[in-house]
């Protein structure tokens, strides 16, 4: 009798620990599937968010850029505005803009998709600088800023930049920062201060 007991027993232990054991692995599967796929991100997570102040003495306004793509103008986010140092003024996208001539060799030119891009006007001449942003499926976001005439774009200087980094530059005779920001819920968050 004391065999029939130390069997039972043992067979009802191993029934327990298949059970417990397979809940565990319901419980994982559930959290899993509820997880969306990489197919399903939507703007809030490819964003790109490009903001502007002013340290100088220098008018300077921003607006959207040129090359709105009509299949996501609806993520396209910001308008025409002064850049002052009390406020932000905003830009941001979702694969909003295509452009032309932005190359890292003056010998290759094509079309690129940007999620934002922005163009300048610093003491009457809008093109002065432009500015561009991308947040790419694989690695960090991108900013890049050219000066140029639309159609005539010189090369891109720019980088993929990790969360607070930050990088000076001068165009054109203007100074300016560029610092990429913590994420928002929505967008990749850069900010670019004009110095000079």
């Amino acid at each position: 009798m004391a065999v029939t007991r130390a069997k039972i027993s043992r067979a009802t232990l191993i029934a327990l620990a298949a059970t417990v054991a397979l809940t565990g692995c319901a419980s994982s599967v559930v959290g899993t599937t509820a997880s969306p796929a990489p197919s399903e991100k939507t703007a809030s997570t490819l964003g790109t968010r490009i903001c502007f102040t002013n340290g100088t003495d220098l008018p300077i306004s921003a607006a959207p850029g040129p090359g709105l793509d009509s299949k996501n103008a609806g993520s396209a986010v910001g308008s025409a505005g002064v850049v002052t140092d009390a406020t932000e003024l905003c830009f941001a996208g979702w694969d909003s803009y295509k452009a032309d001539g932005w190359s890292t060799s003056s010998t290759s030119y094509g079309q690129q998709v940007y999620d934002v891009a922005t163009s300048t006007n610093i003491d009457g001449v809008y093109t002065a600088i432009e500015f561009r942003g991308i947040n790419t499926w694989v690695g960090l976001p991108n900013i890049y800023w050219t000066t140029g005439t639309p159609g005539k774009e010189q090369p891109y200087d720019g980088r993929a930049m990790n969360v607070g980094d930050s990088v000076d530059r001068s165009f054109a005779g203007h100074s300016f920062t560029v610092t990429r920001r913590g994420d928002s819920d929505n967008y990749k968050e850069f900010l670019v201060r004009f110095t000079q």
